[in-house]
């Protein structure tokens, strides 16, 4: 069986709405040194049993929609929330998924004429089955 990472990067590589970003610029944990923006990073924070016999278990998700500007980065929250839906991504069955919060890091200027870029932070909980 696929790993839980692997199947939140199928679910996020499979879904429509994200199909602006390449394969590649979808990943677990870090951003590729070089990768052009947009990207899409995610973590998986914690995974607990949510119901009494453990066939089900939760995990929230956070996921970083890293863009070159704030309007870009703010105005794929719908793609990114969207882009979580229940289904089966690499032999792991997801029932449920359960929206959180969302908060953007907007762009700064550093040292000299470069940006940082602007962050979505989007979190989520995923039911699936064990």
């Amino acid at each position: 069986m696929a790993s839980l990472e692997e199947a939140v990067r199928e679910m996020l590589t499979d879904a429509t709405s994200l199909s602006a970003l390449s394969n590649n610029a979808i990943t677990h944990g870090y951003r590729l040194f070089g990768q052009t923006l947009p990207a899409l990073t995610f973590e998986l924070e914690q995974t607990e049993d949510s119901f009494l016999d453990g066939a089900v278990r939760a995990v929230v998700v956070r996921a970083s929609y890293i863009a070159a500007t704030t309007k870009a980065a703010a105005d794929e929250l719908d793609n990114v929330r969207n882009a979580f839906a229940a289904g089966t991504h690499a032999s792991v069955d997801f029932h449920a998924v359960v929206p959180g919060g969302h908060t953007i890091e907007e762009t700064v200027a550093t040292d000299g004429d470069e940006q940082s870029p602007a962050i979505l932070n989007y979190t989520c909980t995923l039911y699936y089955e064990v």
